[in-house]
């Protein structure tokens, strides 16, 4: 159902050409309060060639507290070693 949840949220916005890790990082640690407990970030490769990103914190419960979308061009090195061969990232707090 997250997932579902943070696909749903993506939307058309400025294509980046490179979005970071920094990036991501910066804005989860901006909108962690007290209730969060977990963040998840997916990445979808669209037919376009770029990557759209999406990044949602979240509570105990499931209950989403904040998101929020890129699509970039390119993933840096940093968030590449991240996903790995993955299309998720989970981070609990």
């Amino acid at each position: 159902m997250l997932i579902e949840t943070l696909i749903a949220l993506l939307f058309a916005g400025a294509v980046i050409t490179l979005l970071v890790w920094n990036d991501i990082y910066t804005w989860l640690n901006g909108n962690q309060v007290s209730e969060a407990k977990y963040a998840e970030i997916i990445k979808e490769k669209l037919d376009n060639g770029n990557y759209k990103v999406v990044a949602g914190v979240f509570t105990k419960k499931g209950a989403t507290l904040a998101t929020k979308a890129w699509e970039t061009k390119e993933l840096d090195k940093d968030l590449q070693s991240k996903f790995g061969w993955n299309d998720k990232i989970k981070i609990t707090y």
